[in-house]
């Protein structure tokens, strides 16, 4: 069993500035929902979202905006 303390460090993602491993895995999961569905998700709110509930949410709610803009063209 790894320390608290220990798993903290290990977590830590070397290459992008310390930045801990889940929030690296977070962005890129953000950057590939937009780039394969088209969409742009706001920063303040996809960066809130706590948990994929609500990150489907905000995601759905982006795809009916677009899709209700490109209806009025």
């Amino acid at each position: 069993r790894v320390p608290p303390e220990l798993a903290e460090e290990l977590d830590t993602a070397p290459i992008c500035a310390g930045a801990p491993s889940a929030t690296v895995k977070k962005a890129l999961l953000l950057q590939a929902m937009e780039r394969e569905l088209d969409v742009t998700l706001p920063a303040d709110k996809a960066v809130k979202a706590e948990n994929v509930g609500s990150l489907a949410e905000l995601l759905m709610n982006c795809m009916e905006e677009r899709n209700r803009a490109g209806s009025l063209k």
